[in-house]
């Protein structure tokens, strides 16, 4: 029997609804059905009741479950110690880091640390704050850039939604850079004129959103919940030209960050869009994560500090 299929049994046991499970292992409600089904037919036995709108396990279930518990945490246990291992042969360094790595400068700061200490190779995997979390916490990467929300309320509700490992937060954050949520409507659009907007002014629009489940689909969707509404969402992606190309074109409105946005509002002044800062703020924070207690290698140790020196730079040349 697949041992993934193992760890899958446990997480829809402790969400009991295909779709949360699905969410948290970042697959479909389809592939994770056909898997347990897949499981049952090898085993010869129900591990589910369907008959009730969440799902529940049998007493076979029940019996199956800390044995399942047991292989999931036996195969990440081994998967961490090979992947560390192999790494500290290579002296390889794994960083994760949002998509937005180019916005952020976060390309360059790698770029650079690569040419100060050539002996380091670096591996980059990009994905959205939640999947990076869980691979920090399971120390499947080294270090990783992490976005999170900054207003409380909202910290809170994406915890809840997102956070897949224990809820012992053990992550030690360095903080790089903040930003904050803007409209983009087209140029045409009597929106366009604001200064600002608030999200209840926006409760009949149609919405164009980052691609659904990441962290900046679910800020946005419960914003506009504690607005008072549930936004109309026409279009999501992850990217960027293909929801500024929809906004141009059908009169969506989008939510992005003001990083996502800065480089075409400096290029196109009098451009085909117009970027509206919400009000009150949504903020969310970049930070370069590592956990706790954890001994980190010499690389990350290195990043670390490299990345320290250039923070202490810009807050000296920021204050003159």
């Amino acid at each position: 029997m697949n041992l993934n299929y193992f760890k899958e049994f446990v997480i829809l046991s402790e969400t009991r609804n295909y779709w949360e499970a699905a969410e948290r292992l970042f697959i479909n409600q389809s592939t994770l059905s056909k898997h347990i089904k897949a499981m049952e037919t090898e085993l010869g036995l129900p591990l589910f009741d369907r008959t009730t709108r969440k799902v529940a396990l049998t007493e076979f279930g029940q019996t199956l479950l800390p044995y399942a518990q047991s292989i999931t945490n036996i195969q990440t246990e081994y998967t961490t110690a090979l992947l560390q291992k192999q790494n500290q042969h290579l002296g390889l360094l794994a960083l994760g880091s949002i998509s937005s790595m180019k916005q952020y400068h976060i390309t360059d700061l790698v770029s650079e640390f690569q040419t100060a200490f050539p002996d380091y190779n670096i591996h980059v995997q990009e994905n959205d704050s939640p999947y990076l979390k869980q691979m920090l916490l399971s120390k499947k990467c080294d270090l990783a850039f992490l976005r999170e929300p900054l207003n409380n309320s909202m910290t809170n509700t994406l915890k809840t939604s997102n956070d897949t490992v224990s809820s012992k937060d053990s992550i030690i954050r360095i903080p790089y850079a903040a930003d904050y949520l803007v409209a983009v409507v087209e140029h045409h659009n009597p929106l366009a004129k604001r200064e600002t907007l608030s999200l209840g002014e926006l409760a009949q629009e149609k919405f164009c959103f980052i691609k659904k489940y990441s962290i900046l689909y679910n800020l946005c969707y419960y914003a506009c919940q504690d607005a008072g509404f549930i936004p109309n969402i026409v279009y999501d992606s992850h990217y960027m030209g293909s929801i500024f190309d929809m906004i141009t074109k059908s009169g969506c409105v989008g939510l992005l960050t003001s990083q996502h946005v800065e480089h075409l509002r400096k290029r196109h002044t009098n451009g085909p869009l117009a970027f509206i800062p919400i009000e009150p703020k949504i903020s969310t924070q970049i930070s370069l994560c590592y956990l706790e207690n954890t001994v980190l290698s010499e690389g990350a140790e290195k990043f670390i500090e490299f990345f320290r020196q250039k923070i202490d730079h810009k807050l000296e040349v920021d204050h003159g």
